[in-house]
């Protein structure tokens, strides 16, 4: 991949996302500890010598020349303070502490005001110490301390015999904690006594590291702060911390005659998707075979690396038809050929504006392409996505992929797809929860059809249309949704097989307008007034209002949906809102379905007033059986038949992350109605947006993006689209739960059956043993934990295996 250095008309600094420059790195002190530890790249040098030492008046020998004491010393109330002087030594003076008595926070601690307005950096503190005795407990510790004391700090245990001068040093991150303003901060600095004993403390050191800098594109560094210590700061106006990638302590495989001859090493990742360029494989991968298993109508991926031997410049891929059964064939042109692009940086966990989010290396990004570039030693991984045909014979097609390298013989990669002899069934339903949906033209029409198409290429069956703004209610009581329904037929176009679920979140404030009531709302909306305060002729209004919505649906032709009319329903003016609203929908048009999110049993149970679909975070009715068991015994009790699991989900979903919502979902929710920032970015508003060329694909662009996650696809001025192995993995989720809904439908089919009851029985028996082995969030997320991407193909292996033979049971 190259990168543009000639952007067009393009000032210095005013690149990517202006519109977030103004969001810094807010300072709250913490000492967020990253210690010494794997390197980002197996070639970092040692970063420059640290700064000046920032405790000026720290060094011990000042103390002795009688410079201000900065020292102090602090303990606990009613201990007694230890004794503490300035003792000469070889080097110059030592700040002794003796104690007679333990003390758990008897310390002499030192306040440091950094300098200038930028804190976030790594720092080394240094010290000699000489204990009295072996077993005597000294430490130097650094801490943020204002405005607020935090608990995290950076502790350097000082061992050592007795009378020994022991030299030690530790590298420390100093950044925020929390996403909120401060005042200027600062740090602490104790020196800590905490048992019987004396000890010195002499030459104390603590310097600001100044880093090496390498820039991955003219906006793009990193600055490396020493072994596992590094920082991504993009455009100078977001940085961040990487957390670095292990170097492989395996060594090269060993190759045979035939490897050598083609050039590279063929393995197959244990990972799935998502393999770095530097990744080692074992014997195991590279002895792993090409094959995946599909139905009829499904579109599978088989994926592999290649390790080159030696520099082969670029590789032409070509892609030939896959051959099965009575040389049937599945044509090369229903497959895509997929290589990523270089590894960029995304975040670890939710959110990417919180200061002090980690971010890790990770392969994300996947192109559509039949051309690479093979270096030695760094993998390519080549994605093979077949779209396997709705009417073909079961069996194994074989298909190849031709390499033909700028240096070398050229060569063959064989793969195969198990055609499955069934079909699958839907999936649970499985959508995204949108906002939005502002189709003004042409373009914006076009621009959204294609975001919806690709969320019904991932699988999803639904979404939520949630026009932002007010209702256009008039005094009369009818309302324009013309803009509804213009996003219902786009709806229906991009082929959603399950009702929409249609926002009014505005509605309460639309209908007082209309009718002219002066009720406080905030600017979201939501009640500034109690629920007594609302005057009669409102409420009769409103119940005009809601009929004529209804009435219109119907006319317009609608059809089946769910009305959602508060967002995340909790104590307060939603509550206001949503204790008026829904009662009266439940009322007016009692077949339209009612949808919110309410996210604790106690909002639940203030709320009293039915929902037809909740929507909770999924981690909680998901997380273990009991936790289940209690979430749908209180939808029952609050009338509530369908319990949706909705998943934040963040900038950084690998495969893997992306696969597993589904199948944990399928323990403990109905369906799955994810939050995204939005689905997918079109390459030509690069230089609009950014100022960057659209031929040149910059992932560090979407390092910006918010915490409920996206783009997953981008789609490139050739017409093809780059997608992201996250959204690779939510389609294999998805899928997870049509293998499984179509092995719960064979069952049932069988059980109408007579002669199949024992087989049905048998078979449900299997089911319930394959799912119980699939973990709980709780589980799942338990370090150590061993549920993989194998085990969930191994469930579904089961769902698959129990459809095909319960189909050819019936059929017999």
């Amino acid at each position: 991949m190259t990168f543009n250095r000639h952007r067009k008309n393009v000032e210095p600094g005013a690149t990517a996302h202006r519109r977030y420059r103004h969001v810094r790195l807010i300072m709250l002190i913490a000492a967020s500890i990253c210690m010494t530890g794997h390197v980002l790249r197996a070639d970092d040098p040692q970063p420059p010598v640290a700064g000046d030492n920032l405790l000026r008046n720290g060094n011990v020998v000042d103390l002795a020349e009688g410079h201000p004491v900065a020292w102090k010393p602090s303990t606990p109330d009613g201990a007694a303070v230890p004794t503490f002087s300035v003792t000469p030594i070889d080097a110059g003076h030592a700040l002794t502490i003796s104690s007679a008595i333990a003390h758990d926070d008897a310390w002499y601690s030192q306040w440091v005001e950094l300098p200038g307005d930028d804190h976030v950096g790594f720092y080394r503190i240094q010290a000699r110490v000489r204990k009295s005795d072996t077993d005597v407990k000294a430490r130097i510790t650094v801490f943020g301390a204002r405005p607020v004391a935090l608990r995290h700090y950076v502790d350097l245990a000082l061992s050592g015999g007795a009378g020994d001068w022991v030299e030690a040093s530790r590298t420390f991150y100093f950044g925020p904690a929390r996403h909120t303003p401060a005042p200027k901060p600062k740090m602490q600095v104790a020196l800590i006594l905490s048992s019987p004993g004396r000890a010195d403390f002499g030459d104390i050191r603590l310097a600001r590291i100044q880093p090496r800098v390498t820039w991955i594109n003219e906006r793009v560094r990193e600055e490396h702060y020493g072994p596992g210590n590094v920082i991504l700061d993009i455009d100078g106006s977001h940085r961040v911390r990487l957390i670095p990638q292990a170097p492989s302590t395996r060594p090269e495989p060993t190759t045979s005659a035939a490897q050598k001859a083609s050039g590279y090493v063929c393995f197959v990742p244990s990972n799935s998707a998502g393999v770095l360029p530097e990744y080692v494989p074992d014997t195991s991968e590279i002895s792993a075979d090409r094959l995946r298993f599909a139905a009829r109508g499904e579109s599978e991926f088989v994926t592999f690396c290649l390790r080159p031997l030696s520099d082969l410049g670029v590789v032409d891929l070509r892609l030939e038809d896959l051959t099965g059964p009575g040389r049937t064939r599945i044509k090369a042109d229903r497959c895509t050929l997929y290589v990523p692009v270089n590894p960029t940086a995304e975040m670890i966990g939710y959110n990417a504006r919180v200061p002090g989010a980690r971010y890790q290396w990770i392969s994300k990004w996947l192109r559509p392409t039949a051309r690479c570039t093979a270096r030695r030693g760094r993998n390519i991984q080549i994605y093979v996505d077949v779209a396997v045909p709705s009417e073909i014979p079961a069996g194994r097609y074989r298909g190849r992929v031709h390499l033909d390298p700028e240096h070398g013989s050229a060569s063959t990669i064989p793969f195969s797809i198990e055609v499955l002899p069934i079909s699958l069934e839907r999936p649970m339903p499985w959508g995204f929860f949108r906002y939005g949906w502002r189709i003004d033209d042409d373009e914006g029409r076009a621009r959204y059809l294609r975001g919806l198409r690709e969320m019904r290429w991932a699988g999803m069956t639904q979404a939520a249309i949630i026009r932002q703004g007010n209702i256009a209610v008039r005094a009369d009581g009818s309302v324009d949704l013309s803009g509804h329904d213009a996003c219902v037929a786009l709806y229906r176009e991009a082929g959603f097989p399950d009702p929409p679920i249609i926002g009014m979140e505005r509605l309460l404030p639309s209908i007082c307008a209309a009718l002219g009531v002066d009720l406080a709302f905030d600017n979201r909306g939501f009640a500034r007034f109690r629920e007594q305060d609302i005057p009669d002729e409102v409420r009769t209004f409103a119940a005009t209002v809601v009929r004529n919505i209804r009435d219109h649906s119907v006319k317009a032709g609608w059809g089946p949906y769910a009305v959602h009319l508060v967002d995340e329903i909790a104590p307060g003016g939603k509550m206001v809102n949503a204790r008026f609203l829904y009662p009266v929908w439940r009322k007016q048009a009692p077949d339209i379905r009612l949808h919110s999110g309410i996210y604790t049993f106690d909002w639940w149970r203030k709320f009293d007033s039915p929902l037809d679909i909740n929507t909770v975070h999924y981690v909680h009715p998901c997380n273990n059986e009991p936790g289940n068991r209690r979430w749908r015994a209180l939808a029952r009790d609050m009338g509530t038949d369908t319990l949706f699991g909705i998943d934040f989900i963040g900038a950084l979903n690998t495969f893997w992350e992306g696969r597993q919502i589904s199948l944990t979902s399928a323990k403990g929710v109905d369906g799955v109605l994810c939050w995204t920032q939005w689905v997918d970015h079109d390459i030509k508003e690069y230089e609009k947006n950014y100022g960057l060329d659209p031929d040149d694909f910059d992932p560090y662009v979407f390092t910006y993006s918010y915490w409920k996650g996206g783009p997953w696809a981008v789609h490139l001025q050739n017409g093809t689209t780059m997608r992201s192995t996250a959204w690779f993995g939510i389609r294999e989720g998805i899928d997870d739960s049509r293998y499984l809904n179509t092995a719960r439908a064979w069952i049932e089919r069988a059980r109408s059956r007579k002669e199949l009851a024992e087989d049905a029985q048998a078979a449900s028996l299997r089911l319930e043993h394959a799912m119980t082995a699939v973990p709980w969030v709780a589980e799942l997320r338990r370090p150590g934990s061993t549920w993989t991407s194998d085990s969930a193909d191994k469930v579904r292996r089961v769902c698959a295996d129990i459809a095909v033979h319960l189909q050819a049971a019936m059929a017999k």
